[in-house]
Formats: C-alpha cells, structure tokens, sequence
C-alpha cells in the first residue's frame, strides 16, 4: 500500500511517494517478529464469599460481645439489623465501633417463622455508615453447633429459592 506526503508551500502542490513504501514487495521476505507469550495475571475475583449471602426480613438481632454478661444475656445489645446473612457469616448494623478479632454472641429470632438461631462467632471488619453514628460489622460464625449450621442451610435455601423471591416481589 502506497501513501503520499502533500507538501503545500507557497501555493505549490507537489506530491512525494514516501520511501518506506517502495520495498512493499519484500515484507514477506522479511523475518517474523517474535511471538510473546502471554504472562498469567493473577486476578482477584470480586466476590471472595464462600457461601452466597441472602437478604432476611421481618428480624430482631441481638449482638453482645462475649464474655461472662454475654453467656448471661445481661450486656448491652449493639445490633440495630441483619443486612444480609449467609452460612458463614453476617454484616449488621451496630450502634458502637467494635474492633477485629472481637468474639460476639449472635441471636437472630425470625418472628414469622418463629425460629431463633444463636451464634458465636468473631468480627472480622468494622466500617462507619453512611450516618457516621452507627457502623456495620462483617461477622465470621464459628462452626461449632451442628444444629445452627444446619438451620443457616435451611435459612438460605428458603430465602434464596425461586418461591421466596415470588412471593417477596408480589407484595
């Protein structure tokens, strides 16, 4: 493929063949540029969850940091709401900063199914809401109660099963 430069001076219009394109017909002799491999990047998936969360409604939470008051149920409740759960875990709105690695107590009573699941389990993050006087916390549960792991199963199964979502959409 041939190109031409248009030099305009003084009026005058000349046309010049550039001197690259003269040997067009030896590109083929030429030797192949040398073909990279591609390095493997590694990429972070954006949703390092082990299990799926799912959004829960019509729930009272208690939270209470462990220790002798939390066995006891005489501390002070921090939880405002469940935002979503999963088996492994959960994010609740609480009303004070509590630091990582905290062991807490969780009670999640659902007053429709009229259930109650308590776990332990340890902050894993803490962040200010947008109100900046409350924060959420993301809670890793412990898997040491069968009976509450096989509850959270049950749990996310229902409110993530097609007939949940129909029935939430309607109303």
């Amino acid at each position: 493929m041939k190109y031409y430069i248009y030099h305009v001076q003084r009026g005058d219009n000349t046309m010049t063949e550039k001197s690259a394109d003269l040997n067009w017909f030896n590109e083929d002799k030429l030797p192949a540029a040398p073909k990279r491999k591609p390095v493997p990047v590694a990429v972070r998936p954006d949703n390092r969850r082990r299990y799926t969360r799912f959004a829960i409604d019509s729930t009272q939470v208690t939270l209470h940091r462990e220790g002798l008051l939390a066995a006891l149920s005489l501390g002070s409740n921090k939880a405002l709401k469940v935002c979503d759960l999963s088996q492994g875990g959960a994010r609740i709105l609480v009303t004070e900063r509590i630091p990582a690695k905290q062991k807490v107590r969780v009670r999640i009573t659902l007053e429709k199914y009229q259930d109650r699941i308590e776990m332990t389990g340890e902050v894993m993050w803490c962040y200010s809401s947008t109100n900046r006087k409350d924060f959420y916390v993301g809670i890793k549960f412990s898997t040491e109660d069968a009976a509450a792991a096989r509850k959270m199963v049950a749990l996310q199964e229902w409110f993530t099963s097609p007939q949940y979502q129909a029935l939430r959409y309607r109303r």
